[in-house]
């Protein structure tokens, strides 16, 4: 489900990566038939996007960490997953090199990831 529309001045392939790691780890460890929520928002000089789907709950502690270089929320996982726990590390770097933020956040049974870009220069 997709909702929005927002501009950004950002490197393509790079933004596209970042943006392809948030959906492919929604749909990983999303529940099975879980469905993908994804919304572009912009106001004024900012836009954001966030992606939420249905997850098993994560702590405080999990939340915190899911940017880590290596982290696996469940070391069970390794072994049955493939990847290497770089994903969201990638992710957080290309959005900082873009002036944006990542944030994580569990509720009500929904991961919700929003990234936010803090520009002046959006559509020119």
């Amino acid at each position: 489900v997709q909702a929005g529309a927002a501009t950004v001045m950002a490197d393509p392939a790079m933004l596209r990566r970042a943006l392809n790691n948030l959906l492919s780890n929604a749909i990983k460890y999303g529940h099975k038939d879980s469905v993908v929520h994804i919304e572009l928002k912009q106001s004024g000089n900012t836009a954001s996007f966030s992606i939420k789907n249905r997850a098993e709950p994560l702590s405080a502690e999990q939340l915190s960490r899911l940017f880590d270089r290596f982290y696996r929320t469940d070391l069970s996982r390794q072994r049955i997953e493939e990847g290497t726990g770089l994903g969201l590390a990638i992710t957080k770097s290309i959005l900082e090199l873009h002036e944006a933020t990542i944030d994580a956040k569990f509720e009500n049974g929904w991961i919700v990831f929003t990234v936010v870009f803090k520009s002046t220069d959006f559509g020119r």
